[in-house]
């Protein structure tokens, strides 16, 4: 221990020697001779902890163990598995009508092969019940999966897709709707889809006057009231010559 004008230095003088603190004979604090600091116990921050290094600041846990937060009244917020993050409440990017834009990226791995519609990133809506109401929704599933590639030098192309998987079927993971990167739509039905293909019944609701219409109004097909019903109208740019009702 020694003094060093204004500051207290405590000192061990051995190069290669740990510096040890202890409270009822039980070491809590060791601080290694290369600089490192370990607390065998809790460390309580009753203000900020900053960090000045220009490179990376790291939190890490050198056991096997999960990271957890708990930012305020002690309630877990988020914890940190491996590489995988749960939150336990909302998550909130930016302000709301700050001025600014702000972006959520997830990335993909880039590899040489991979079968056509195989899922690849996506953002997951899950439920943690199986087994009860079967045809009930488990998970909805917004993914990039991969597509027939349009390039001769890429190994194949990407498109994105509505996924879902029922609780009696977890693991499957059922197209619902397709946008291709070809910029096609596709619902109920993702093979060989035109501008927008539907499997299935199309109801188009809006009483009279509800519209089907081709090349920016140069054809119509029209729900026309006629008095006691309704009638199914064609029209083309010509509603003189051409007017069929049905």
């Amino acid at each position: 221990v020694g003094l060093n004008s204004d500051d207290l230095i405590i000192e061990n003088k051995q190069a290669s020697g740990d510096m040890i603190f202890d409270t009822n004979s039980i070491e809590r604090l060791r601080i290694a001779s290369g600089g490192a600091a370990n607390f065998t116990g809790d460390v309580v921050v009753n203000n900020s902890l900053s960090f000045s290094t220009n490179g990376f600041a790291d939190f890490g846990n050198i056991g096997t163990g999960a990271m957890r937060f708990k930012p305020s009244g002690n309630i877990l917020a988020l914890t940190l598995t491996g590489a995988n993050a749960t939150f336990a409440g909302d998550v909130e990017i930016g302000g709301f009508d700050d001025g600014s834009n702000y972006n959520l990226t997830l990335g993909w791995n880039a590899v040489s092969t991979q079968a056509v519609g195989t899922k690849r990133s996506a953002l997951t809506f899950k439920t943690s019940q199986t087994g009860v109401n079967n045809e009930d929704i488990y998970k909805w599933d917004i993914a990039m999966v991969t597509a027939p590639a349009t390039a001769s030098s890429e190994p194949f192309g990407s498109d994105l897709a509505f996924l879902r998987s029922t609780r009696n079927s977890t693991s499957v993971d059922q197209t619902t709707m397709i946008l291709t990167q070809q910029g096609n739509v596709g619902i109920g039905n993702s093979l060989n889809i035109n501008k927008l293909d539907v499997s299935g019944n199309i109801n188009i609701q809006g009483g009279n006057g509800g519209f089907l219409t081709f090349n920016n109004g140069d054809a119509n097909i029209v729900i026309s009231n006629n008095g006691t019903g309704r009638d199914l109208v064609f029209k083309t740019y010509n509603p003189d010559l051409s007017l069929i009702h049905i």
